[in-house]
């Protein structure tokens, strides 16, 4: 499967997620168990559109450029660019675990 068929297959899934969950909301015919259904549908299928129609467009963009697009792939490849994300990412699972402590904590403390 091709990046571009994938891309196109990620916004059409994408918008089919995003009307069936619209239409449950309205229909409203789903048990009390499964209320939020629908809004987990609208929210994945509004991501999948989002990240499927960015690529469609970062393509379509970079099509007439050949030298804007090495250059960002060239950037992309670069070590230092590597090494200065990876310890973003650490940095920030450091902190994400902290922030995840005290939010469990609060809701213990609440009685959720």
């Amino acid at each position: 499967m091709s990046k571009r068929a994938y891309s196109f297959g990620a916004a059409i899934l994408g918008i089919i997620l995003l009307a069936s969950g619209l239409v449950a909301v309205k229909i409203d015919l789903l048990p009390d168990a499964a209320q939020a259904l629908p809004y987990v549908l609208v929210g994945i299928g509004s991501g999948m559109f989002g990240h499927g129609m960015g690529e469609i467009l970062r393509k379509r963009s970079l099509k007439n450029r050949p030298d804007l697009q090495r250059e960002i792939e060239i950037a992309e490849k670069d070590e230092r660019n590597i090494a200065v994300g990876n310890r973003a990412k650490a940095k920030a699972y450091d902190v994400m675990i902290y922030v995840f402590g005290a939010l469990l904590l609060a809701f213990c403390v609440n009685g959720y």
